[in-house]
Protein backbone atom coordinates (compact mmCIF):
# COMPACT_ATOMS: atom_id res chain seq x y z
CA UNK A 1 0.00 0.00 0.00
CA UNK A 2 1.71 3.42 -1.41
CA UNK A 3 1.42 6.67 0.72
CA UNK A 4 1.86 4.82 4.10
CA UNK A 5 4.33 6.72 6.48
CA UNK A 6 4.68 5.14 10.30
CA UNK A 7 4.91 7.71 12.89
CA UNK A 8 6.63 6.23 15.97
CA UNK A 9 5.11 8.13 19.13
CA UNK A 10 6.47 7.95 23.19
CA UNK A 11 4.29 6.96 25.74
CA UNK A 12 5.61 6.87 29.39
CA UNK A 13 4.74 3.45 29.75
CA UNK A 14 6.24 0.24 29.70
CA UNK A 15 4.89 -0.91 26.30
CA UNK A 16 7.17 2.22 25.24
CA UNK A 17 6.20 3.83 21.43
CA UNK A 18 2.83 3.45 20.14
CA UNK A 19 2.77 4.06 15.88
CA UNK A 20 0.57 6.26 14.35
CA UNK A 21 0.06 6.17 10.73
CA UNK A 22 -0.25 8.85 8.03
CA UNK A 23 -1.83 7.77 4.80
CA UNK A 24 -1.11 10.50 1.92
CA UNK A 25 -4.38 11.90 0.17
CA UNK A 26 -6.45 15.15 0.20
CA UNK A 27 -6.48 15.35 2.69
CA UNK A 28 -4.20 12.94 4.88
CA UNK A 29 -5.68 10.27 7.21
CA UNK A 30 -3.96 9.94 10.39
CA UNK A 31 -4.44 6.97 12.52
CA UNK A 32 -4.23 7.25 15.88
CA UNK A 33 -2.73 10.33 16.87
CA UNK A 34 -1.24 8.82 20.30
CA UNK A 35 -0.90 10.81 23.93
CA UNK A 36 -2.27 14.20 25.23
CA UNK A 37 1.25 14.42 26.46
CA UNK A 38 3.78 16.91 24.94
CA UNK A 39 6.63 14.55 24.14
CA UNK A 40 4.22 12.35 22.28
CA UNK A 41 2.66 15.77 20.04
CA UNK A 42 6.50 16.98 19.57
CA UNK A 43 7.37 13.87 17.74
CA UNK A 44 3.86 13.95 16.31
CA UNK A 45 4.39 17.17 14.58
CA UNK A 46 8.51 16.85 13.81
CA UNK A 47 7.10 13.08 12.34
CA UNK A 48 4.60 15.15 10.41
CA UNK A 49 7.50 17.52 9.25
CA UNK A 50 9.93 15.45 8.14
CA UNK A 51 7.47 14.13 5.00
CA UNK A 52 6.50 17.84 4.07
CA UNK A 53 3.29 17.84 6.33
CA UNK A 54 1.37 20.22 9.27
CA UNK A 55 -1.25 18.90 11.83
CA UNK A 56 -3.44 21.09 9.98
CA UNK A 57 -3.30 19.37 6.67
CA UNK A 58 -4.68 16.05 8.39
CA UNK A 59 -8.81 16.01 6.96
CA UNK A 60 -9.81 12.83 9.29
CA UNK A 61 -7.73 10.97 12.37
CA UNK A 62 -9.15 7.52 12.14
CA UNK A 63 -9.18 5.55 15.75
CA UNK A 64 -8.36 1.65 16.12
CA UNK A 65 -9.91 1.82 19.71
CA UNK A 66 -10.11 4.42 23.15
CA UNK A 67 -7.03 3.41 25.22
CA UNK A 68 -5.59 6.44 26.05
CA UNK A 69 -1.92 5.89 24.53
CA UNK A 70 -3.57 5.46 21.05
CA UNK A 71 -6.32 7.84 21.18
CA UNK A 72 -5.86 10.93 24.16
CA UNK A 73 -4.69 13.51 21.79
CA UNK A 74 -8.00 12.94 19.07
CA UNK A 75 -10.09 15.62 20.22
CA UNK A 76 -7.58 18.09 20.94
CA UNK A 77 -5.84 17.64 17.43
CA UNK A 78 -9.09 17.75 15.91
CA UNK A 79 -10.51 20.87 17.20
CA UNK A 80 -6.76 22.43 15.99
CA UNK A 81 -7.49 21.47 12.66
CA UNK A 82 -10.89 20.80 12.42
CA UNK A 83 -10.43 16.92 11.25
CA UNK A 84 -13.47 15.08 11.25
CA UNK A 85 -12.65 11.87 14.03
CA UNK A 86 -13.86 8.52 13.12
CA UNK A 87 -13.85 6.19 15.94
CA UNK A 88 -16.08 2.88 17.34
CA UNK A 89 -20.07 4.07 18.07
CA UNK A 90 -19.77 3.21 21.64
CA UNK A 91 -15.81 4.23 22.08
CA UNK A 92 -14.67 4.53 25.60
CA UNK A 93 -13.50 7.82 24.42
CA UNK A 94 -16.91 9.06 24.47
CA UNK A 95 -17.40 7.58 28.15
CA UNK A 96 -16.17 9.47 30.80
CA UNK A 97 -14.93 8.02 34.07
CA UNK A 98 -17.47 8.56 36.59
CA UNK A 99 -17.41 8.58 40.28
CA UNK A 100 -20.41 5.82 40.07
CA UNK A 101 -18.30 3.62 37.07
CA UNK A 102 -14.71 4.00 39.85
CA UNK A 103 -17.13 2.93 43.07
CA UNK A 104 -18.72 -0.38 40.29
CA UNK A 105 -15.04 -1.12 39.39
CA UNK A 106 -13.62 -1.17 43.16
CA UNK A 107 -16.68 -3.16 43.95
CA UNK A 108 -15.70 -5.70 41.64
CA UNK A 109 -12.23 -5.91 42.21
CA UNK A 110 -13.23 -6.71 45.75
CA UNK A 111 -15.97 -9.00 44.55
CA UNK A 112 -12.77 -11.04 42.67
CA UNK A 113 -11.12 -10.82 45.87
CA UNK A 114 -8.22 -7.84 45.46
CA UNK A 115 -7.43 -6.74 48.98
CA UNK A 116 -8.64 -3.31 49.44
CA UNK A 117 -5.28 -2.02 49.39
CA UNK A 118 -4.29 -3.40 46.10
CA UNK A 119 -7.84 -2.23 43.88
CA UNK A 120 -7.22 1.38 45.30
CA UNK A 121 -3.48 1.03 43.99
CA UNK A 122 -4.84 -0.02 40.70
CA UNK A 123 -7.84 2.20 40.17
CA UNK A 124 -5.30 5.30 41.37
CA UNK A 125 -2.79 4.30 38.32
CA UNK A 126 -5.58 3.79 35.81
CA UNK A 127 -7.00 7.33 37.15
CA UNK A 128 -3.68 9.26 36.59
CA UNK A 129 -3.42 7.99 33.23
CA UNK A 130 -6.49 9.36 32.27
CA UNK A 131 -4.77 12.67 32.93
CA UNK A 132 -2.90 11.90 29.68
CA UNK A 133 -6.19 11.97 27.85
CA UNK A 134 -8.43 14.84 26.24
CA UNK A 135 -12.26 13.45 26.76
CA UNK A 136 -13.61 16.33 25.57
CA UNK A 137 -15.41 15.99 22.47
CA UNK A 138 -16.86 19.39 22.42
CA UNK A 139 -17.10 21.35 19.11
CA UNK A 140 -15.56 17.92 16.97
CA UNK A 141 -17.33 16.30 14.08
CA UNK A 142 -17.15 12.34 15.15
CA UNK A 143 -18.01 10.03 12.55
CA UNK A 144 -19.37 7.15 14.52
CA UNK A 145 -18.93 3.30 13.04
CA UNK A 146 -20.37 0.49 13.99
CA UNK A 147 -17.83 -2.39 11.26
CA UNK A 148 -18.77 -2.69 8.26
CA UNK A 149 -18.43 0.91 6.36
CA UNK A 150 -16.10 1.48 3.98
CA UNK A 151 -13.82 5.05 3.67
CA UNK A 152 -12.50 5.54 0.15
CA UNK A 153 -8.76 7.24 -0.68
CA UNK A 154 -6.46 7.74 -2.98
CA UNK A 155 -5.19 4.24 -4.39
CA UNK A 156 -7.04 2.78 -1.59
CA UNK A 157 -10.76 1.70 0.28
CA UNK A 158 -9.99 0.94 4.00
CA UNK A 159 -12.83 -1.63 5.20
CA UNK A 160 -14.03 -0.85 8.85
CA UNK A 161 -13.59 -4.35 10.84
CA UNK A 162 -15.09 -4.61 14.11
CA UNK A 163 -12.34 -6.33 16.29
CA UNK A 164 -13.40 -6.43 19.93
CA UNK A 165 -11.64 -8.54 22.41
CA UNK A 166 -8.53 -5.55 23.54
CA UNK A 167 -10.99 -3.29 24.00
CA UNK A 168 -14.81 -3.34 23.11
CA UNK A 169 -14.28 -0.65 20.70
CA UNK A 170 -11.59 -2.11 18.65
CA UNK A 171 -11.76 -1.26 14.60
CA UNK A 172 -9.22 -2.45 12.14
CA UNK A 173 -8.84 -1.09 8.77
CA UNK A 174 -8.08 -3.13 5.71
CA UNK A 175 -7.69 -2.28 2.26
CA UNK A 176 -8.56 -5.54 -0.36
CA UNK A 177 -6.60 -3.73 -3.13
CA UNK A 178 -3.32 -4.13 -0.67
CA UNK A 179 -4.49 -7.09 1.43
CA UNK A 180 -2.68 -4.46 3.97
CA UNK A 181 -4.50 -4.25 7.54
CA UNK A 182 -4.22 -1.52 10.53
CA UNK A 183 -4.56 -3.47 13.06
CA UNK A 184 -4.37 -1.50 16.24
CA UNK A 185 -3.42 -3.64 19.85
CA UNK A 186 -5.14 -6.71 17.74
CA UNK A 187 -2.23 -8.19 16.05
CA UNK A 188 0.92 -7.10 17.71
CA UNK A 189 4.05 -8.27 16.96
CA UNK A 190 5.79 -10.38 19.95
CA UNK A 191 3.15 -9.79 22.35
CA UNK A 192 -0.17 -11.44 22.78
CA UNK A 193 -3.17 -8.12 23.15
CA UNK A 194 -4.04 -8.33 26.78
CA UNK A 195 -7.91 -8.67 26.76
CA UNK A 196 -8.73 -6.39 29.44
CA UNK A 197 -11.35 -5.96 32.26
CA UNK A 198 -14.11 -3.84 30.96
CA UNK A 199 -17.48 -3.48 32.78
CA UNK A 200 -20.13 -2.36 30.73
CA UNK A 201 -22.69 0.22 32.34
CA UNK A 202 -25.74 0.04 30.04
CA UNK A 203 -26.05 -4.10 30.84
CA UNK A 204 -26.42 -3.61 35.16
CA UNK A 205 -22.51 -3.41 35.29
CA UNK A 206 -21.77 -6.79 33.72
CA UNK A 207 -18.37 -7.77 32.26
CA UNK A 208 -17.32 -8.07 28.58
CA UNK A 209 -16.31 -11.40 27.60
CA UNK A 210 -13.09 -10.34 26.06
CA UNK A 211 -11.03 -13.00 24.95
CA UNK A 212 -14.35 -15.00 23.57
CA UNK A 213 -14.83 -12.04 21.51
CA UNK A 214 -11.51 -11.50 20.66
CA UNK A 215 -11.07 -15.07 19.42
CA UNK A 216 -14.07 -14.03 17.43
CA UNK A 217 -11.70 -11.18 15.53
CA UNK A 218 -8.89 -13.03 14.92
CA UNK A 219 -11.55 -15.11 12.69
CA UNK A 220 -12.60 -12.07 11.06
CA UNK A 221 -10.10 -10.93 10.18
CA UNK A 222 -8.20 -14.24 8.91
CA UNK A 223 -11.17 -14.04 6.87
CA UNK A 224 -9.97 -11.60 4.54
CA UNK A 225 -6.86 -11.96 1.78
CA UNK A 226 -4.26 -10.27 4.19
CA UNK A 227 -0.75 -9.58 2.87
CA UNK A 228 0.64 -7.55 6.05
CA UNK A 229 -0.22 -5.67 8.82
CA UNK A 230 0.56 -2.18 10.33
CA UNK A 231 0.45 -2.38 14.18
CA UNK A 232 -0.56 -0.05 17.00
CA UNK A 233 3.34 -1.07 18.75
CA UNK A 234 6.14 -2.31 16.93
CA UNK A 235 7.26 -3.36 13.52
CA UNK A 236 5.32 -4.10 10.77
CA UNK A 237 3.50 -7.70 10.60
CA UNK A 238 5.01 -9.32 7.49
CA UNK A 239 2.78 -12.49 7.99
CA UNK A 240 -0.43 -12.06 9.82
CA UNK A 241 -1.76 -15.47 9.34
CA UNK A 242 1.39 -16.83 10.63
CA UNK A 243 0.87 -14.52 13.64
CA UNK A 244 -2.72 -15.41 14.13
CA UNK A 245 -2.06 -19.14 14.31
CA UNK A 246 0.33 -18.45 17.31
CA UNK A 247 -2.01 -16.24 18.88
CA UNK A 248 -4.57 -19.44 18.80
CA UNK A 249 -1.82 -21.80 20.43
CA UNK A 250 -0.71 -19.40 23.01
CA UNK A 251 -4.86 -19.29 23.96
CA UNK A 252 -4.88 -22.76 24.38
CA UNK A 253 -1.46 -23.27 25.73
CA UNK A 254 -2.86 -20.05 28.36
CA UNK A 255 -5.73 -21.80 28.52
CA UNK A 256 -3.98 -24.98 30.64
CA UNK A 257 -1.92 -23.70 32.66
CA UNK A 258 -4.53 -21.76 33.89
CA UNK A 259 -6.62 -24.76 35.13
CA UNK A 260 -3.55 -26.45 36.30
CA UNK A 261 -2.83 -23.29 38.69
CA UNK A 262 -6.83 -23.69 39.91
CA UNK A 263 -6.25 -25.35 43.82
CA UNK A 264 -8.59 -24.49 46.96
CA UNK A 265 -5.75 -22.20 47.47
CA UNK A 266 -6.39 -20.00 44.20
CA UNK A 267 -10.18 -20.42 44.64
CA UNK A 268 -10.96 -16.64 43.32
CA UNK A 269 -9.93 -14.61 40.44
CA UNK A 270 -7.71 -13.12 42.28
CA UNK A 271 -6.12 -15.65 43.84
CA UNK A 272 -5.49 -17.58 40.53
CA UNK A 273 -4.13 -14.24 39.18
CA UNK A 274 -1.52 -14.34 41.39
CA UNK A 275 -0.78 -18.32 41.39
CA UNK A 276 -0.45 -17.84 37.50
CA UNK A 277 1.74 -14.13 37.77
CA UNK A 278 2.83 -13.38 41.15
CA UNK A 279 3.90 -9.74 40.19
CA UNK A 280 3.14 -7.30 42.89
CA UNK A 281 2.87 -4.15 40.60
CA UNK A 282 -0.54 -2.59 40.89
CA UNK A 283 -0.84 -2.30 37.13
CA UNK A 284 0.45 -5.58 36.76
CA UNK A 285 -2.36 -6.53 39.04
CA UNK A 286 -4.70 -5.35 37.33
CA UNK A 287 -3.61 -6.70 33.84
CA UNK A 288 -2.83 -9.81 35.14
CA UNK A 289 -6.62 -10.15 36.74
CA UNK A 290 -8.19 -9.00 33.55
CA UNK A 291 -6.58 -11.68 31.44
CA UNK A 292 -7.65 -14.42 34.30
CA UNK A 293 -11.31 -13.34 34.43
CA UNK A 294 -10.95 -14.07 30.27
CA UNK A 295 -9.69 -17.01 30.62
CA UNK A 296 -12.25 -18.15 33.13
CA UNK A 297 -14.97 -17.17 30.42
CA UNK A 298 -13.35 -19.58 28.07
CA UNK A 299 -12.58 -22.29 30.64
CA UNK A 300 -16.23 -21.99 31.53
CA UNK A 301 -17.46 -22.89 28.32
CA UNK A 302 -15.11 -25.62 27.86
CA UNK A 303 -16.85 -26.70 31.00
CA UNK A 304 -13.13 -27.10 32.60
CA UNK A 305 -14.45 -24.81 35.20
CA UNK A 306 -17.31 -23.90 37.40
CA UNK A 307 -18.00 -20.24 38.50
CA UNK A 308 -20.08 -18.34 40.83
CA UNK A 309 -20.05 -15.37 39.11
CA UNK A 310 -22.79 -13.85 41.41
CA UNK A 311 -20.45 -14.62 44.71
CA UNK A 312 -19.38 -12.51 47.52
CA UNK A 313 -16.62 -13.20 46.59
CA UNK A 314 -16.95 -14.63 43.28
CA UNK A 315 -15.63 -18.31 43.69
CA UNK A 316 -13.81 -20.81 40.98
CA UNK A 317 -13.70 -24.59 41.49
CA UNK A 318 -12.84 -27.31 38.93
CA UNK A 319 -14.98 -28.08 36.38
CA UNK A 320 -16.02 -31.69 34.95
CA UNK A 321 -13.61 -32.40 32.55
CA UNK A 322 -10.41 -34.41 33.94
CA UNK A 323 -7.56 -31.74 35.40
CA UNK A 324 -4.86 -31.72 32.67
CA UNK A 325 -1.26 -33.61 34.27
CA UNK A 326 1.08 -31.20 34.83
CA UNK A 327 4.37 -30.90 32.02
CA UNK A 328 6.94 -28.32 30.66
CA UNK A 329 3.96 -26.59 29.29
CA UNK A 330 3.37 -24.58 32.50
CA UNK A 331 6.84 -23.08 32.19
CA UNK A 332 6.62 -22.43 28.63
CA UNK A 333 3.07 -20.67 29.31
CA UNK A 334 4.18 -18.89 31.94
Amino acid sequence: MRGVHTLPLPTPFPVGDVNAYLLEGSPPILIDPGLRWPPAQAALVEGLARIGRRPADIGRILLTHGHLDHAGAAFALARLNGATVCLHARSSLLEPTTPAFRAELRGYLRRCGMPEAEAGAALGYLERGQELADPDATGVHLERWWGGETLPGEGFALEVLATPGHSPDGLCFFDRTSGVLFSGDTLLPGITPNPLLHLEPDHAWRRTPSLLRFLDSLDRVAARPLTSAHPGHGPLITDPRALIARYREFTRRRGLLFRRRLSPASATPYGLARAVFPQTDPLNLFLALSETLAYLDLLEQEGAVLVDWEGEPIRLRTGPGDRPARTPIDEEAG
